[in-house]
This record gives C-alpha cells, structure tokens and sequence, in this order.
C-alpha cells in the first residue's frame, strides 16, 4: 500500500470503530456490549497500524522505524490478528440463518485473509508471527 493508501484505510477503519456502539439494528447490535467493545478496539489499533505506516513511505522504501516505533506497530498488527480471530470465531444472526456460509457482512470482512496479511507483515518486520 501507498502512504495515501494506508490513509484512507486508516479513516475507513476510525469510521467503522465509531459505529460499533451505534449499531442497535444490524448484526453487530445482537452482540453483547463487552464484544463490541473489542470490536472497537481493535479497529482503532487497526487503524493506528495504517496511520503510522501512512507517515512516511513503505518500509520496503527505506522508512527505518526506531525500535519503539516499530513495537507499536507490531503490537498493532497482533492486536488486528487477535480481533479478527474473534471475529472467525463469534457468528451473528445472519450467519446462523445462511450456515453453512457466513453472512454478507462477514464474508466481505475476509478475516483470515487478514490474519494471514498482518502475521506476513509482522514476520517482514521482524516480530514473528501472532
């Protein structure tokens, strides 16, 4: 991803922790307060991976990331591994009624895909995988 890249997917995930509290009619409002919580959260550290990384080009670039900075961004992209295995792991309403397949809204989030991106970053950077 570009810098204006990882920006616009910083705001669409900022965007999307902010209506986890908000969603009483969806899917998401079935989900228990603390879940949602969660969901939030991990959002926003999602968000704040795509933040830093919109900072300065990729680090393939040349970016050199001081070691706090890096461990930030590594603790980010567990965080963002660790919501979406919640989320593979908790169906909604809608899931229950379209098994064996996930719901639309669960397929379009393509959590393992994600998972499987994060740790591949992570080990690029070092960290290992989650």
């Amino acid at each position: 991803m570009t810098g204006p890249q990882h920006y616009r997917e910083a705001e669409r995930l900022a965007e999307q922790a902010a209506g986890w509290m908000d969603a009483d009619t969806s899917w998401k409002g079935q989900l228990s307060t603390e879940e949602r919580l969660a969901r939030r959260s991990a959002d926003l550290a999602e968000a704040q991976v795509h933040a830093t990384l919109a900072l300065g080009p990729a680090p393939a670039a040349g970016v050199t990331l001081t070691p706090a900075q890096l461990r930030i961004v590594l603790d980010g992209l567990a965080d963002a591994a660790a919501y979406r295995r919640i989320c593979l792991s908790q169906f909604c309403g809608d899931c229950a009624d379209s098994a064996p397949e996930l719901c639309a809204d669960h397929r379009e989030a393509d959590d393992e895909s994600a998972i499987e991106a994060y740790e591949a970053l992570s080990a690029e950077l070092g960290g290992g995988a989650s």
